[in-house]
């Protein structure tokens, strides 16, 4: 798992954001892959591969769900027998955010 400053220019192949300055997260694992079928259908609610009674498949419509509210995107890779690769970018905010150790100003 990775964590690093992206900026996008005016146009990106991969991201449909508009240009600027992003946090990008990186997940990358080395399981099984997912076929091209499943993968259009990971945020779909209810959608699982498990079986009966072992999941509800709620977890990537939620996550999506909590991404996008955030202004940001999430782009999957993956590959049968090589792995997965997720990364999110999520807006940069310019403004400074108050820091958990500062007294409210009264």
């Amino acid at each position: 798992m990775t964590l690093q400053n992206e900026e996008l220019g005016m146009k990106s192949e991969k991201w449909s954001l508009g240009p600027g300055s992003y946090i990008k997260l990186t997940v990358k694992d080395s399981g099984e892959g997912m076929a091209p079928d499943i993968k259009e259908k990971i945020f779909d609610p209810y959608f699982t591969t498990k079986e009966v009674g072992e999941g509800i498949g709620m977890g990537m419509a939620i996550f999506y769900g909590h991404v996008t509210k955030y202004n940001g995107e999430i782009y999957i890779e993956s590959e049968i027998g090589k792995g997965t690769v997720v990364e999110v970018l999520f807006p940069k905010f310019q403004e400074e955010v108050p820091s958990a150790n500062r007294k409210p100003q009264t």
